[in-house]
């Protein structure tokens, strides 16, 4: 008995792909089919739901098989903290995507994690998964506390809605008065804004008065106000008939020099000139002499000098200026060294 080997067809369909295998084979033959994507796309299964991408298939007949493909697509992720961030997604291979970011409240945007700093940006080709990352920084704004005759403090870089301390302390000779906006609190707390500010603090020279008082003379020099520190020289000038005596706090010198660093009084006293070109005083058998600044007292055991205040002078040479008393027993002289 004879037979008759006869050929079938084995068809091959693919869309995006090739199969290699198809053709016409004798009943029987066993053969391979392989299936081959295209680019940008990937090899899913056959129809009859085989997933092997080559197959060994035994001829039984006219056979058809479909190889399935589908487009190849990547992961795109698109992500950053303090911010939010667009374009993540599944997408073709070779897509053009756009990806931006938006930045959160008080951060700005500083550039991607491939050091790219264009915002939006286009990613041109997608060939494998990728992922970007946006990189965002804290806003800082600059506060400048300044001020000349004084030392400020608070100055610096702050994040908005930061609370600043901010303070003043004047120089020598100098006051705080008040901050450029009119504020008059210091030290000072400020809540940075969105944007860089400046406080200026506002500081003026001190000043004290210096008052000075005559009766029977004047005073060159006072009842004017002076800067902290300023040196003032105060002359003390008798009226006719009158002598200096000495300033209240004790100076003898009619002419001084006095530093103003508060508010002063100072009273000048005058005596009345009533002791003029003494060539001697007598007392009886006693001659009080003045001689240059020195009280001489002859012809006496017993004597003593005294100033105004009623303090009594151990020694009687080199004087200043001044009236003294001589008492001479039951005597009293008024004396005066010029």
């Amino acid at each position: 008995m004879f037979y008759t080997v006869k050929q079938h067809s084995i068809k091959t369909i693919s869309n995006n792909g090739t199969v290699e295998g198809g053709g016409t084979y004798d009943y029987g033959t066993t053969l391979t089919l392989r299936a081959l994507a295209n680019s940008g796309f990937v090899f899913v299964g056959w129809s009859d739901g085989v997933t092997e991408s080559e197959r060994t298939i035994v001829v039984e007949g006219d056979m058809t098989y479909i190889a399935l493909f589908e487009g190849v697509t990547y992961t795109l992720t698109v992500e950053g903290a303090n911010g939010t961030c667009f374009g993540s997604g599944d997408y073709p291979a070779g897509t053009s995507v756009e990806i931006s970011a938006v930045a959160g409240s008080g951060y700005k945007f500083v550039m991607w994690s491939d050091g790219n700093t264009d915002n939006p940006r286009t990613i041109t080709t997608i060939s494998a998964n990728a992922t970007y990352a946006a990189l965002f920084e804290k806003v800082t704004y600059t506060l400048t506390v300044e001020g000349a005759n004084g030392t400020c403090f608070g100055s610096g870089d702050y994040p908005a809605g930061t609370s600043v301390e901010i303070s003043a302390v004047a120089g020598s000779g100098y006051k705080f008065v008040m901050w450029s906006d009119g504020n008059t609190d210091n030290p000072r707390t400020i809540t940075t804004t969105s944007a860089n500010a400046t406080y200026t603090a506002l500081f003026e020279e001190v000043t004290y008065t210096l008052t000075v008082y005559a009766e029977h003379g004047e005073v060159e020099g006072g009842n004017m106000s002076y800067t902290s520190g300023a040196e003032v020289t105060l002359t003390a000038v008798p009226d006719e008939g009158y002598f200096f005596v000495m300033w209240e706090d004790g100076s003898a010198d009619p002419q001084r020099v006095v530093t103003v660093d508060a508010d002063m009084y100072l009273t000048a006293y005058f005596e009345k000139d009533i002791v003029t070109d003494i060539e001697g005083v007598t007392s009886g058998d006693v001659v009080v002499r003045v001689r240059g600044n020195n009280i001489e007292v002859e012809s006496a055991d017993r004597y003593a000098v005294y100033n105004l205040s009623g303090s009594k002078i151990a020694d009687t040479t080199n004087l200043p200026r001044g009236i003294y008393l001589v008492v001479v027993g039951e005597s009293t002289r008024k004396v005066l060294i010029k």
